[in-house]
């Protein structure tokens, strides 16, 4: 019933009172949301008649969709914007994501992810890896190194977007800020909330099977876990693989146990460097 509602608000708001056909909504929801769109149409006009507005005018505006065109121009802005719902909430041009709840603690969780603007990159980096050559990425955390031979012949473009990241130091003092044994672990965002990213999104290669522990695959936002056990077949066909675990896999079954947004979880560790050698 959103469109029957946001042309209520806007019929109402045509008399000045849109605000007051707002409150209504909201703090009556539980009278309406339940009732068929014929009957929360009748829920309507009772709420014009409160409101002592020309309750014809009223009727007349929503029978013949007068404000239809306008929220639906409204909403086809929103899709194209990408935005995930209502409410949205953008602060300094970056929308707060929706799924973490409206919070003191979601508050300052999105703080630190505002704070990577001045570390975030305009577009996708240029491609420099070389497909014919190997490369390994060592991985020091505070549990100790995990070395991984990187797959740059079948996963070149987020191979690449791993190595650039890693050189400018994107993922300096990351937190693994999910890890669930026999899972995986997770980290590469530096605001250690999940929702971080260097500012472009790189779309990879095909999906790897995920069918081991050890292996590296990445997201289109620069974050990449480590397959912890048998439990990870549930990624399987959503991630490309971009390496393989060739020492280390002890340490990386070592790292705490984290879960995001539970503040009973311990500190995490953190990456404390990624350093790349070409072979």
């Amino acid at each position: 019933k959103a469109e029957l509602t946001a042309e209520a608000a806007e019929a109402a708001g045509a008399q000045g009172k849109f605000w007051e056909m707002y409150d209504l909504l909201y703090t009556r929801a539980s009278e309406w949301n339940g009732l068929s769109v014929e009957e929360a149409r009748t829920k309507m006009s009772e709420y014009a008649e409160e409101l002592e507005l020309d309750v014809k005018q009223f009727d007349t505006e929503l029978d013949e969709d007068t404000h239809l065109a306008k929220i639906q121009a409204n909403a086809a802005e929103a899709v194209e914007l990408g935005l995930p719902g209502t409410p949205t909430y953008i602060f300094n041009g970056q929308v707060f994501p929706s799924d973490m709840g409206l919070s003191y603690q979601a508050l300052e969780a999105f703080i630190s992810i505002l704070d990577l603007e001045d570390r975030q990159y305009a577009e996708i980096p240029e491609m420099t890896v070389d497909t014919e050559k190997s490369y390994e990425a060592t991985i020091a955390t505070t549990q100790g190194d995990i070395v991984v031979e990187l797959f740059p012949e079948s996963a070149p473009t987020l191979v690449n977007t791993l190595i650039f990241l890693a050189e400018e130091g994107w993922y300096k003092d990351s937190p693994f800020f999910f890890v669930q044994n026999n899972y995986a672990a997770v980290s590469g965002d530096p605001s250690g909330t999940g929702y971080g990213h260097p500012g472009y999104y790189c779309m990879g290669e095909t999906q790897g099977t995920i069918d081991r522990p050890g292996l590296m695959g990445m997201t289109p936002t620069g974050q990449f876990f480590i397959t912890l056990g048998t439990d990870a077949a549930a990624l399987n066909g959503g991630f490309a693989l971009v390496g393989q675990v060739t020492e280390g896999l002890d340490v990386a079954k070592a790292l705490t146990e984290v879960i995001p947004g539970d503040p009973t979880s311990p500190e995490p560790d953190m990456v404390k460097d990624i350093t790349i050698l070409e072979k």
